[in-house]
C-alpha cells in the first residue's frame, strides 16, 4: 500500500531555486548562501581543515527561522560545494530531521558515511546522470588516441611537419576496470565501433550477462589480459583497496602502445609509477582529469609533448549539468514524497 508523505521540506543552494518548476508537489523551498571551495589535493585539504580550527565559522548560510529548520528532511548538495569537517557537523546539528541528502558529485567519499548512517540519513548521488557524459569522454580519448589528435596538435604548434600512423579502433581490445554504469555506457559504445570488451569486476558472477561486454571477469585475471590491452579504462570508486591499484607492475606489463584512460579517481593510479612509465615508453599516453600534485609533474608532462592529456574535469563543466541533475534530483524527490524515502533508485547506505 502506498502512503502519501505530508508535505517534505527541502534545503537547496540559491542558484537551484531558478529551477524550482521541475519540483513535485507536495515540496516547500528553503535556500542557502555558501561560498565556493574546491580542494585539489590532501594537501590544500589539511591546510583548510587547519585554518577551520582557527576560523569555525561555517560558510553556509541558510534562509530561514531557527524553528523551520526542523521541518527540512532533504538537503541538496551542488558539485562546487566541498565541507569541511565542521561544517558537516555544524549542518547535521541544525537539520536534526534530516533523512535524504542528494550530492550531486558523483563520489560520496567527502560526505561523512559513518554519521550519517546512525543516523539513518540515505544518500543519492548524480552518477547515473553522469555516467553518459564520462563514457563519450572515454571513447573521445580512444579516438583521439588511434588517430593521433593530440600528435598532430603539437606538430602545428611546433610547426615540424611529420607522417603519422593512424589505428583502427574496430581491431582494439578495450579492458574496463569496473561494469557499473559508467562502465556499461563506455562498453556500449566501444562495442558500437567494433571493439572487443573485457570489463573487470570484484563479483563477476553475480553480475548479470551484459550485451556490451564480450566477457566479464574477476580483478584477479587483470594481469592475465593487460598484455593483449590497448585501452585501458577505469571506471571504479576510490576506496583503500583501489587506492594506487594500478601501478608499475601493470604499465610492465602492458604493450608499449596502450593507453591509460582515467576519468575516475586519481589516486587509484600510482602518480609517480605512472609518469615514469610514461617517461620509459612502457605505455603510449595516459587520459586523465588530473594529476595529483600536478605541478610536480608539469616539467615532465611539457617534455613528452601530447602524451599526459589533462581535461581538467571536463564533464563537471557540462553546459546545463546544473539543470539536468536539478531534474534528475526531481524524480527522486517525487518517490521520496510518496514513500517517505528513496526505494530503489537513489544510492543508500
Amino acid at each position: 500500500m502506498v502512503l502519501k508523505s505530508p508535505m517534505v521540506s527541502i534545503l537547496v543552494p540559491d542558484e537551484f531555486c531558478q529551477y524550482n518548476d521541475f519540483l513535485p508537489d507536495g515540496t516547500k523551498v528553503f535556500s542557502y548562501q555558501c561560498t565556493k571551495l574546491t580542494l585539489f589535493n590532501k594537501i590544500h585539504r589539511k591546510f583548510l581543515a587547519f585554518l577551520s580550527t582557527r576560523n569555525p565559522k561555517s560558510r553556509i548560510i541558510i534562509k530561514s527561522k531557527p524553528h523551520e529548520l526542523d521541518q527540512i528532511s532533504v538537503l541538496y548538495l551542488p558539485a562546487w560545494l566541498v565541507l569541511l569537517e565542521h561544517e558537516h557537523n555544524s549542518l547535521l546539528k541544525q537539520l536534526p530531521n534530516l533523512r535524504w541528502i542528494y550530492s550531486q558529485k558523483t563520489g560520496i567519499e567527502h560526505l561523512p558515511l559513518t554519521d550519517l548512517k546512525d543516523k539513518n540519513i540515505q544518500i543519492s548521488n548524480s552518477g547515473t546522470l553522469v555516467s553518459s557524459w564520462v563514457a563519450q569522454t572515454n571513447v573521445a580519448c580512444i579516438l583521439a588516441h588511434a588517430k593521433r589528435i593530440p600528435t598532430h596538435i603539437c606538430s602545428e604548434i611546433s610547426l615540424k611537419k611529420q607522417a603519422v600512423f593512424t589505428n583502427d579502433i574496430s581491431l582494439a581490445t578495450i579492458a574496463i576496470i569496473g561494469t557499473g554504469n559508467i562502465g556499461q555506457n563506455t562498453a556500449q559504445l566501444c562495442q558500437a565501433l567494433g571493439m572487443n570488451v573485457i570489463g573487470f569486476s570484484r563479483n563477476p558472477k553475480s553480475k548479470t550477462p551484459n550485451e556490451f561486454f564480450n566477457k566479464i571477469l574477476p580483478c584477479s585475471e587483470l594481469d592475465n589480459i593487460l598484455p593483449k590491452v590497448d585501452y585501458l579504462i577505469l571506471a571504479i570508486p576510490l576506496t583503500d583497496e583501489t587506492r594506487d591499484s594500478i601501478g608499475l607492475k601493470q604499465f610492465n606489463q602492458m604493450k608499449s602502445s596502450a593507453c591509460l584512460i582515467n576519468f575516475a579517481r586519481p589516486a587509484i593510479v600510482n602518480q609517480k609509477d605512472l609518469v615514469n612509465s610514461i617517461k620509459t615508453n612502457n605505455i603510449a599516453a595516459v587520459f586523465t582529469s588530473t594529476l595529483l600534485n600536478t605541478a610536480r609533474f608539469t616539467r615532465f608532462k611539457l617534455a613528452l609533448g601530447g602524451r599526459i592529456i589533462l581535461t581538467h574535469h571536463s564533464e563537471a563543466h557540462l553546459v546545463e549539468k546544473n539543470k539536468l541533475a536539478y531534474k534528475q534530483f526531481s524524480k527522486l524527490l517525487a518517490e521520496f514524497i510518496t514513500y517517505g524515502k528513496i526505494v530503489q533508485t537513489g544510492k543508500v547506505i
